[in-house]
Formats: structure tokens, sequence, C-alpha cells
């Protein structure tokens, strides 16, 4: 791993020492751990989890590469082990279009700014569309939108 992809991660991680709302609906940052995958090379993962709920948050970062902005997806998992992209739940109910604010191209100042403001319209998203989902009062099966590469 490069030293700036791990002068992100530790700016990132700082930050979401910060992300405290998730605590009044009972969840509790449970694990953070960097994962690598081929397509999308090194990513910090943070999981959030509501044990009485048996749901958990997962929030990876992604750092800038040559081909893609740095940013985030969001999932929430149930018990079932049914998954909701959170991206994939506003585009589907027409809250936000591609990238929203998923992508901190969309933000202005430094890695720092861009992930707390990043951190704050989650937070937003999560009370004003979403907040039955986190509760466990409900869920939703979204199918991903593939865009013909499936």
């Amino acid at each position: 791993m490069h030293n700036d992809i791990k002068n992100d991660f530790s700016t990132v991680e700082a930050c979401f020492g910060k992300f405290s709302f998730l605590e009044k609906y009972d969840y509790t940052l449970i694990e953070t751990q960097i994962e690598s995958s081929e397509l999308l090379g090194d990513n910090l993962l943070f999981i959030f989890r509501n044990n009485n709920k048996n749901i958990s948050i997962e929030i990876a970062f992604y750092p800038k590469t040559n081909s893609r902005h740095e940013g985030f997806i969001v999932q929430i998992v149930n018990m079932k082990n049914s998954n909701i992209s959170v991206e994939e739940y506003l585009k589907h109910h027409k809250i936000c279009d591609e990238e929203c604010f998923f992508s901190l191209e969309n933000y202005t100042g430094g890695l720092r700014e861009k992930v707390l403001a990043f951190l704050a319209a989650l937070e937003s998203i999560f009370e004003k569309y979403m907040l039955d989902i986190i509760l466990g009062n409900k869920w939703e099966d979204i199918q991903f939108d593939w865009q013909g590469y499936r």
C-alpha cells in the first residue's frame, strides 16, 4: 500500500472518530479493516452494528485512483444477510441521481473537510429517508442496477 493511501486512510479514520450520530440508534463501531479487491483496490471498511436489531451499516472508503475519484460505498445489512446499497436506494426512490453525494469530488476542501461533509450528508440522508430501515422497522429489497454489465 502506498504512503499516500495510508495517509488518506489515517485521515478518514480520524474523521470517523467524530462520527457518533449512529450511537443514538444503538449502533456501535465494531470493526475497522483494510480490504483489497482486484476491481476496486484497497479500501477502508467501517462496520457499525446494532445487536438488538441484528443490522449492520458498512461504510467503505475508496481512495482516489487514476480511474476514479475518492468516495464511499454504504450498505445496510440485515440478519438474513440481505443488503441495501444506500446509493441504489436513493436512486430507486428518485431522491438523487448518479453518485449523489458518495463521490468526494462533490465537496470542497481537503480530504478531512470532504469526509466530514460526507458524514454530515449521510446522517441527514439516514434521518430524512432511511430512519425506519436503520431502526429495523422496515426492509426493502432494492435490485442493484448493473447497467448492462451483468
